[in-house]
């Protein structure tokens, strides 16, 4: 979160949890340039980075993020995603980045996509874990699975109607790479 109103200076907070089995870390600013500075560090290690901002602050941060990383945008590192609180507010500016945002009406809504796209994310590290073909991969793409299972059972649970496919495609990957790990055992 990045607030616009630069006079105030609550520093960042960064927390590292595992939790319902996921790993995962979050961030949240209160000043712009922490964001970016830790947009760029995340960049640079090559983590996936999914940013949440209301209409207000996205009104003016978007449009540095976009300048400044264009081509992680486009490539689908950088995720944006807008909370729309004001209907009535001036959406020229959504219009000029629509093909980098997400813009959601409710936070439910909201939540369920990041809950579905970070699902996706782990979903792609471990079938490109699986190319490699070296158990310890294969074991860690079997983690990426479960964690896409949870994460989509939780988006299911809050939004049933685009459920089947995607668990059906991850329950069917978790059962291929457990054939490879018992194939593999039995030798």
């Amino acid at each position: 979160m990045v607030d616009i109103y630069d006079n105030i200076d609550y520093g960042s907070c960064q927390f590292s949890t595992i939790d319902f089995g996921i790993a995962s870390q979050l961030a949240a600013f209160t000043k712009s340039a922490s964001c970016l500075n830790y947009i760029c560090e995340s960049i640079r290690e090559d983590k996936q980075i999914y940013i949440i901002v209301s209409d207000v602050i996205g009104q003016t941060f978007v449009p540095q993020i976009c300048s400044e990383y264009t081509a992680e945008l486009e490539d689908g590192r950088i995720q944006i995603y807008v909370l729309q609180f004001y209907e009535w507010l001036d959406l020229d500016w959504q219009m000029e980045y629509a093909d980098y945002l997400l813009t959601f009406g409710h936070e439910l809504d909201l939540l369920c996509r990041l809950l579905r796209d970070i699902s996706h994310y782990y979903v792609k590290i471990g079938e490109r874990s699986l190319e490699k073909d070296i158990i310890t991969n294969i074991h860690q793409a079997l983690t990426y699975f479960y964690w896409a299972k949870i994460l989509l059972g939780r988006a299911d649970k809050l939004d049933a109607h685009l459920a089947l496919k995607p668990m059906r495609y991850v329950n069917s990957l978790i059962n291929q790479v457990d054939r490879m790990i018992e194939t593999r055992d039995d030798s």
